[in-house]
Order: C-alpha cells, then structure tokens, then sequence
C-alpha cells in the first residue's frame, strides 16, 4: 500500500505568469520608472542633435555619427566595466552613473559651449549611462523573486524603453521647432536627476555576486551546480575590468553561446539604419525636417507592438512562435530600394522594429545556457555588444550613404541582415549530446 500523501509525489505543473505577478515587485517598478524617465530625455536631446548637424553640415556622416557618439561608448563600458555591478550594490551604481550624466549634460547646455565640446561632454556621458545600463541587466534577476518572470521582466524594460522614445521624439521634434538644442540638453539633464532620485527610494539594498568560475555554459541535458558565493576578494578594478574581458572571451569562445549572442546582436543593428539615415533621407525627399521624427517614432511603435505580441506569446508558452519574429527585423528594409515615400518607409521601418520582439526569446536561452554564478556578466555582455553592433552600423550606414543614396544602404542592411537572421534561427534548437 502506498504510503500516505504519496499521490502528491508528482509536481503540479506550475501556474502561467503575467503582468501582475511581475508588477508586484516595487523594486522592479522603480527601476522600470528610472529608466523610462531617464531615457525619454537622451531622446529629446538625441533628435535634436541629429537634425542640427546634418542642417549645418549636409553630411550622412556626420548626422550618423550623432548618434554613434552617444552609442558606442555605451559598448565598451559596458563590456569592460560589468564587474563593479557584481562587486557594489546595483542601487548605487545606477544612482552615480544617472548623477554624474545629469551634471555633464548640464554642462553641456551651458550657453556659448563649443560644439567639440558638446561632444565630448555627451561621449563622457554616455560612459555614465553605460554603467547604469550594465548595472541594471546585471541585477535584472534579484528583481523578481521567480525565474519565470525573468522573461517578461526584459520585456517590460523593452516595452518602457519603446514609449520612452516614442515620447523623447516626439517632444524632442516639438522642441526643435521652438529652441536650441541647448534646452533639449537641460530636459535631459533634469530627467536623469529624476531617475537618480526614483532609483535612490524606489530601490533597496541589492546582492552581490561575483563569478567563481572562467565559465558559466551549461552543456544541453546536464544540470547546473549549486549557485555558489566565493569570499568577497579585495581585487582593484583593473583585475575587474581583465575579468569582465575573460568572460567575453568565455562567451564567444563557445559555439552556442556566440550564436546566441549574435542572435541577439543582429536584429537591433538592422533596424537603426533607417533612424541613422532618416535625416539625410528626409532631406532627398524633399520635405520637412519634421517627417524624421515620423520615421524615428514609426520605429518605435512597431518594436513596442513587437514586444506586446511576444510577451503574449511568451505568457501562452509559446516560446518557438516568438524566435519566428526575428528575421522581420531585417527583410522588409528591402523595400527600401524603391525609395518609397516616407509614410511608406516609415510603414517598413515599424514592421522591421517589430522583428525585435524575438530577442525576449534569445535572452531566455542565454539564461538557459549560463550556470547563475556567470549569468550576470553574459546578459550584460549581450547588452554591451548589441549597443556596439548597433554604433558600428550607424557609421558604417553614414559611411555608404555619402557614396550612395541612403534609401540603397537601407534596402542593402535588409539584403544582409535577412539571410543571416535566417542562417542563425535553427541554432537556438541545440543538440543533445
């Protein structure tokens, strides 16, 4: 006879999660707060130097590089400085990162600021942001208390990311209208004080976690160790910074984890073309500087409409459906090689932004595939290197775009990204040894 109790033996398949169950976590919510507020204002401050230099200059390039310059540097700090994430408290981390921007766009919007001066005081900046950013991925998963919600968790920071640059475009276009670029700096500024402010009450002591191993990967069919704490190390930050190199060279050294990081690399570095190229394109249409706001904003929307669709599919279990979206982000810039109107590019521009949507379903395979002592330095790793994929193509992009039309570069970024995107989607099924 069975021993009592013993129909319970079997575990009961857990419960479906959603928004609210996400939503619950006050922690979460500051910090998705922080960031909708803080980026809303790179936004204004971004549409408005784009517009403004390619007015003065007439240069793709130098339009592009607008944006490159507050990008890039978001890249390598990102990458190199993930470890004081694990060795701090997050809070702090993104309090002083979101501080120290707040003071050096102040700066920046000083009347009579150089314009090289400007410059340099946003690629400072940027660095300031980038430690916010890798700070906020890294802790991402003290967040919320069930692994579940980790999914819908990245999705939410991308949905609040979506209205943020919907709203900073928008008003940003509005702003250019009616002020210099000066006062756009200053919103700027005061939207990162408010950010630093929500992150200091919103959120409370977070844990740290330093990796006590070269790598995290955990091979398909095997299960992961215990999670371990190793002793705090008095290490300096140039060790840190060594570390954080090592565990890049971990990630791309393993065949499935770099195909998972390029997964997740590709589609954003697909989709920026157009919103680099959007003021010279504008410009060889023939109309106002305004409609470059209508192509930036179309981008958005459509990534917004991406990341709905996919956190659905995600609360129905329907993983697979959502990997399916990633090649939109790069097939339908082929359409813009009939150099269409801008209300039908901006058309394209939103279905391709759609396509992001699918990297919700790559992140959650780089957390399947990373033991938690590594997971930490991976997914801000992933974060890191989407950033610079994405400044390396806007200059690449405004590159091309003084040699050919920018309505070629960005059917071309279609022709290249569509076939890879395509190459690369059977990798996310791994092979059971």
């Amino acid at each position: 006879m069975p021993p009592e109790g013993s129909h319970r033996a079997r575990a009961e398949p857990a419960p479906p999660v959603g928004w609210p169950d996400l939503l619950q976590s006050g922690r979460y919510r500051a910090v998705l707060g922080a960031h909708f507020v803080s980026l809303s204002g790179g936004m204004i401050g971004r549409v408005a130097l784009t517009v403004l230099v390619y007015r003065l200059t007439g240069s793709p390039l130098l339009a592009a590089a607008t944006l490159a310059v507050s990008v890039w540097p978001s890249a390598l700090s990102g990458t190199l400085l993930v470890g004081l994430a694990e060795r701090y408290g997050g809070r702090g981390l993104m309090v002083a990162g979101e501080l120290t921007a707040a003071a050096l766009y102040a700066l920046a919007a000083l009347p009579g600021t150089p314009v090289p001066a400007v410059f340099g005081l946003l690629v400072v900046a940027s660095h300031a942001g980038a430690v916010v950013g890798a700070a906020r991925a890294a802790v991402l998963p003290d967040l919320v208390d069930d692994d579940a919600l980790y999914p819908l968790a990245r999705a939410g920071l991308r949905l609040a990311t979506q209205l943020a640059q919907i709203a900073g475009y928008a008003l940003g276009g509005i702003l250019l209208l009616a002020a210099d670029p000066a006062r756009a700096l200053l919103l700027n500024a005061v939207a990162c004080l408010v950010a630093a402010a929500v992150l200091w009450f919103g959120v409370g002591p977070l844990p740290r976690l330093l990796p006590a191993e070269p790598t995290g990967y955990v091979r398909p069919g095997t299960p992961p160790p215990p999670q371990r704490l190793p002793p705090e190390p008095g290490t300096r930050t140039g060790r840190r910074i060594r570390s954080g190199l090592a565990a890049l060279r971990s990630a791309v050294a393993i065949p499935r984890l770099r195909s998972l990081l390029l997964l997740g690399w590709l589609p954003g570095a697909m989709v920026v073309v157009p919103g680099a190229l959007a003021a010279p394109y504008v410009a060889g249409e023939g109309v106002p500087d305004a409609e470059v706001g209508v192509i930036l904003c179309a981008a958005a929307v459509g990534a917004l409409a991406g990341d709905l669709f996919a956190a659905h599919l995600l609360a129905r279990g329907q993983r697979y459906l959502v990997e399916r979206l990633l090649p939109l982000a790069a097939l339908p810039l082929i359409g813009y090689a009939m150099s269409p109107p801008v209300p039908l590019a901006a058309a394209l521009v939103a279905a391709a932004a759609a396509g992001l949507g699918g990297l919700v379903a790559v992140e959650q395979h780089l957390v399947d595939a990373t033991r938690p002592v590594l997971r930490r330095r991976i997914l801000a790793i992933s974060l890191a290197g989407l950033i610079a994929a994405q400044a390396l193509t806007i200059a690449g992009a405004g590159a091309l775009a003084e040699l050919v039309r920018p309505a070629f570069v960005v059917a071309a970024a279609g022709l290249l990204g569509g076939p890879l995107l395509l190459l690369l989607l059977p990798t996310l099924r791994p092979r059971l040894p």
